[in-house]
C-alpha cells in the first residue's frame, strides 16, 4: 500500500488523459508526454478527470505497478496545490 512520504516525488498529469486506460497505458502517457519512468520508484503519478470527480494513481513498487483508483461518492476532487 501506498504510504505518502517526503522521499517520494509527486507529479500531476497537466492535460486530459482517458481513464479508461489501464496501467501500461498510462504508462505510456508519463514516457511521452512528462519524458519519466513511471518504473522509478521514487515518483508517484497522479491522473485526474476532467470533471475531477476520478483520480488515479500510478505507482511502482517492488517489481509491480500499483494502481489506485478513488470516486467520492459526493461531490468532487479539489485541485491539488503543489509548492
Amino acid at each position: 500500500m501506498l504510504g505518502l512520504s517526503a522521499n517520494l516525488n509527486y507529479y500531476l498529469f497537466n492535460g486530459n488523459v482517458d481513464l479508461r486506460k489501464g496501467i501500461f497505458r498510462l504508462c505510456e502517457s508519463i514516457r511521452e508526454e512528462m519524458s519519466l519512468d513511471p518504473s522509478d520508484a521514487s515518483n508517484v503519478y497522479m491522473f485526474m478527470s476532467r470533471n475531477r470527480k476520478v483520480v488515479k494513481i500510478l505507482h511502482y513498487e517492488r517489481g509491480f505497478y500499483v494502481l489506485y483508483e478513488k470516486r467520492p461518492v459526493m461531490g468532487k476532487f479539489k485541485k491539488p496545490v503543489f509548492d
